[in-house]
């Protein structure tokens, strides 16, 4: 993922999801795991 991975990027001031927020929960909950900057779908090498 381009954009560094913390609360500043995931959630705005209101403390709602960001757009960028959203994919990572999505990506995330089929199936993906953050890993060394990147998106890695479990299991897969």
């Amino acid at each position: 993922m381009a954009t560094p991975i913390n609360q500043n990027t995931l959630f705005n001031k209101f403390n709602a999801l960001t757009g960028y927020g959203r994919e990572y929960y999505y990506l995330v909950e089929h199936g993906y795991e953050y890993v060394n900057g990147r998106m890695i779908l479990k299991g897969v090498n």
